[in-house]
């Protein structure tokens, strides 16, 4: 007995047109139980409770993401298309509250957005599409245009929604908050994550600046670590901005801040101090500081006492037994970055309570064994990274 299998191109054909066939079922499923099924009616501007959102969740765990988006945009659009209060009943309301009506700002033949109603509900969710898709597009067009800087407020609310305006007074406050959410995903999707976590410890980026160029550095085979959306600065973070990105932070559950990002934290030196500073004094956490261990070299003085200040214990890369193969796997900017390294260790394992130096298990039995010497002669902890 023979069995009979689609060709590749049927199947394909087939498993389209399935998804397609559940799409349009899940919109119009969201459609009904948005408009009529449980549809309660609340508050003054037309708005109502309804259970349509359960089925946007279900589409989306149920669906691939553009038909999940095309059912949940469809599907509710439709049902704002069915009950939203006449135009003119919405004018009048603003003008008859004292308000400037928002048709003024988006055109007279639409709802505005206090209500709730149509061109709101296209607008928003076209906003949140537009920002989860600048990361993807800054990936592939490489642009800084559409770069947004934490410490400009006016820049900050430049997102595709802040275009539309809002009305003023305690009953916009619904859309105040979904400004303020949208702006915050945008600016989200398009700045680098300063603070971000990876196995449940907090690491901060304060820059992307580096004097190494590592053979098996992990920023050259993806953008991004942990829970981060992103590592890559556009521009280098400003005090300000690594403050801010501190307080927003919380760190119930925590004890210890890393510095090790997408860069060497020594090279943007006074940030580092003057952060650790902040967080020690505010926080109370214990600071770490994963580091190539050429800061002095970088900067061309001894900078182990400054660190010292702020920084409880530092993690220094060794990563090979010998200063030619250091160079080969490391690629420092210095031609005497090895012997650096090594005074920088020896000077910090004299200055802060907890020093170690670390290698990748990728080096051979023989090199393990010649940089486990290097770290005992100085009385230095070596710890054996597991590569990943």
């Amino acid at each position: 007995m023979t069995t009979r299998t689609l060709p590749r191109t049927d199947e394909k054909r087939h498993s389209k047109l399935k998804y397609l066939t559940v799409t349009g079922l899940m919109a119009a499923m969201i459609t009904i139980m948005t408009a009529y099924i449980c549809h309660i009616p609340t508050g003054i501007n037309g708005g109502y409770i309804h259970f349509g959102d359960a089925v946007i969740y279900l589409s989306a765990a149920l669906l691939p993401t553009p038909y999940a988006l095309a059912a949940a945009a469809v599907g509710g659009g439709l049902a704002d298309l069915l009950t939203s209060p006449p135009v003119g009943t919405c004018h009048r309301y603003h003008q008859d509250a004292g308000r400037t009506p928002l048709h003024q700002q988006i055109g007279k033949d639409h709802h505005c957005a206090q209500c709730g109603c149509l061109r709101y509900r296209v607008f928003y969710i076209g906003s949140w599409l537009f920002s989860r898709r600048v990361s993807t597009f800054r990936h592939y067009a490489g642009t800084d245009r559409l770069h947004v800087r934490q410490s400009d407020p006016v820049r900050r609310q430049r997102c595709l929604f802040h275009h539309l305006g809002h009305c003023t007074g305690q009953d916009a406050r619904k859309v105040q908050v979904y400004q303020c959410s949208l702006t915050l995903s945008c600016r989200r999707s398009i700045m680098a994550d300063i603070l971000y976590t990876y196995k449940n410890q907090i690491y901060a980026n304060i820059t992307n600046r580096c004097d190494c160029s590592c053979t098996f550095c992990v920023r050259s085979f993806r953008d991004s670590v942990g829970d981060s959306e992103t590592l890559w600065h556009k521009t280098e973070p400003t005090l300000g901005e690594i403050i801010q990105a501190i307080d927003d932070f919380d760190f119930t559950g925590h004890s210890e801040l890393v510095y090790c990002g997408y860069g060497e934290p020594t090279c943007a030196l006074d940030n580092l101090l003057a952060s650790a500073a902040y967080i020690k004094e505010k926080y109370h956490l214990s600071i770490r500081l994963n580091t190539n261990g050429l800061g002095s070299l970088y900067h061309g003085r001894n900078i182990v006492p400054e660190l010292a200040q702020v920084i409880d214990s530092v993690s220094i890369s060794l990563n090979a037994p010998t200063a030619e193969k250091y160079q080969a796997v490391t690629r420092p900017q210095f031609e005497s970055a090895y012997p650096a390294l090594l005074e920088f260790a020896t000077r910090s394992q004299a200055a802060f309570g907890h020093t170690q130096l670390t290698i990748v298990d990728v080096l051979s039995a023989d090199e393990i064994a010649a940089c486990q010497k290097i770290a005992d002669d100085r009385g230095i902890y070596l710890k054996i990274r597991k590569y990943s």
